[in-house]
């Protein structure tokens, strides 16, 4: 099977593709296969998406921001992982408790 490129309109940027039936049904479906979203399950799949600790983990599964990822069933708690990557981006973990503080005079 040849590489197919983008579909275009430029008629030198096109190029002839010749393919089988099958080569063609499993192309038709691979096109119409939607992405199925990855799921993190609790706080071992956040540990495990930002590379952190428990404690660590605990505190962003319970942030405000974090909420939109989240989804609770009774005692499990399921976070898509694209969505929560995406948020953590946005958020950037700039708050201000993680800012530096000025130090303090010493007696």
């Amino acid at each position: 099977m040849t590489q197919i490129t983008p579909f275009t309109s430029d008629p030198e940027q096109m190029i002839q593709v010749s393919m089988t039936q099958e080569e063609f049904l499993d192309f038709r479906f691979r096109m119409n296969e939607k992405k199925k979203p990855r799921t993190l399950k609790g706080l071992q799949g956040i540990m495990d998406l930002f590379q952190c600790s428990k404690a660590q983990a605990f505190k962003i599964a319970h942030e405000p921001w974090f909420a939109a990822a989240r989804v609770q069933f009774g005692r499990h708690i399921v976070f898509d992982a694209d969505k929560a990557w995406e948020l953590a981006q946005a958020n950037s973990y700039t708050t201000e408790a993680t800012e530096k503080k000025p130090a303090g005079r010493r007696a």
